[in-house]
């Protein structure tokens, strides 16, 4: 490194109290934020949490760029890990805006969370951070985009799309 280039960490740093503020660095706008991405696991089950790609990446059941465009897990392993108590799933997008009631054994044996695209997270505007796939599931609207949350319940909860919506 030659001197006086600033080094990563005292730019970090610098940047320190901008947290949750809109910056420019080198052109490009960027918002930083407090947190890393979670999905969370909530409602009946036994241990709820929030599960990040890299804690996503570490459970069995991976599944490689080969079966699905992006890197995930099967949803089964993240539900087991939390030892689910009911019989559905309600899968909802972070901003609450679009939710999906999936039979829970439904989800187990087919869904897969999908949370990277090569080394990288799996992009916004790819349905990312988090999707859920659920390539042989009655329907399309059960493929989420930008998931938040996927909640245990012991009742299918309305879902926020029509069921036979025209695709």
């Amino acid at each position: 490194m030659k001197t006086g280039e600033p080094t990563r960490r005292s730019l970090a740093s610098e940047l320190e109290g901008y947290r949750g503020e809109a910056v420019t660095v080198m052109g490009m706008a960027s918002h930083l934020q407090d947190t890393v991405p979670v999905i969370r696991v909530t409602g009946l089950v036994e241990s709820p949490g929030e599960w990040a790609m890299e804690d996503l990446a570490g459970l069995s059941g991976q599944v490689g760029e080969g079966e699905i465009q992006g890197r995930g897990v099967l949803a089964g392993a993240v539900l087991e890990a939390a030892g689910p108590q009911g019989g559905y799933v309600s899968v909802e997008s972070d901003d609450g805006a679009y939710r999906a009631s999936i039979p829970l054994e439904e989800l187990s044996s087919k869904g897969v969370v999908v949370y990277g695209l090569g080394d990288d997270r799996l992009p916004l505007e790819r349905g990312g951070p988090f999707r859920i796939l659920v390539p042989e599931g009655r329907t399309l609207c059960w493929n989420v985009k930008g998931v938040g949350e996927m909640r245990v319940t012991a009742e299918p909860e309305p879902d926020s799309v029509p069921a036979n919506p025209t695709h």
